[in-house]
């Protein structure tokens, strides 16, 4: 019995030691998964530092204050907010409706302004904005992404894949659009001076 407890003993210090090298805190959200937000997706952080979350089957927009804490909604109603981006120049937020193939932006009071419909959006999710300050919106259904040229878009890139792969999210780097090809397993980089994948 005592050897049974020696090594039960010696298994906890072993998982403590390899569980101890790394800290991981959450806080809770709304919504009706025991988890919290029923499918936070989007992060991105305003003006004021607060992390602002998309609620993506909550239909709604939350903000997280500083540090952390309880989250706030901030805008009520939005069809499944997928990605959220601040414009660099202003603290107006741009947030992609999946269901509804829209772009919408989202004034620092919460209010919901209708930009982009349709448009050969297909499931939008990610934005990105270049060094010019252009932004970017890829398609996770049909793999596309655009180039947003004031009310309309210009497509750019196809990623290459079927109807299960998708794009998740793109970020932009030295000239470049990177987007995930989660199906594929791949990240896949458009050199935006060349559009060539």
């Amino acid at each position: 019995m005592r050897l049974k407890l020696q090594l039960i003993f010696i298994g906890i210090i072993a998982f403590t030691i390899a569980v101890g090298a790394q800290t991981v805190s959450t806080f809770a959200g709304p919504g009706f998964n025991a988890t919290g937000f029923a499918a936070p997706n989007g992060l991105e952080f305003d003006a004021d530092s607060n992390l602002v979350v998309c609620d993506h089957f909550g239909n709604k927009i939350y903000k997280v204050p500083p540090g952390g804490g309880n989250p706030v909604v901030f805008v009520e109603t939005i069809v499944t907010p997928a990605g959220v981006i601040k414009d660099p120049l202003s603290d107006t937020l741009y947030v992609v409706q999946y269901n509804t193939n829209r772009i919408v932006k989202v004034t620092p009071d919460g209010s919901v302004i209708s930009f982009i419909s349709g448009n050969d959006m297909d499931g939008p999710a990610g934005l990105a904005w270049d060094d010019s300050n252009r932004l970017y919106v890829a398609n996770f259904n049909d793999c596309k992404i655009f180039r947003v040229n004031g009310n309309s878009l210009s497509q750019i890139a196809t990623i290459p894949g079927n109807s299960f792969s998708a794009i998740g999210f793109i970020a932009y780097g030295q000239g470049n659009i990177y987007a995930t090809g989660i199906a594929r397993h791949q990240i896949f980089q458009v050199d935006l001076a060349t559009n060539e994948r």
